[in-house]
């Protein structure tokens, strides 16, 4: 018999896929620099945990997706690209 986990308290190292999508109607400063109708969202990331002790932990990640239909200002875009970078120090409370 085998016996498979999903997370191992022995194990230090992790990576993580997440896959993102939003459809959100946006206006911001009254249309004068965003203004989102409908807009699809699609976004993946690509992340990686390091387990620093007991209570705290990393986590940095890549994302790279796109917006669709997509108004800034007085231009329509169909398609803009978008790519961003995160880095996230966690405090772990509940160790039991």
């Amino acid at each position: 018999m085998s016996l498979m986990n999903a997370q191992s308290t022995s194990s230090k190292h992790g990576i993580a896929v997440y896959q993102n999508f939003t459809d959100h109607n946006v206006n911001l400063l009254n249309d004068k620099v965003f203004s989102f109708d409908s807009a699809l969202t699609h976004s993946v990331r690509l992340a990686y945990q390091r387990t620093l002790s007991r209570n705290w932990e990393i986590n940095t990640g890549v994302t790279n997706g796109f917006i669709l239909n997509q108004p800034i200002k007085y231009n329509f875009l169909n398609k803009a690209f978008v790519v961003g970078a995160d880095v996230a120090i966690l405090l772990k409370m509940n160790n039991g």
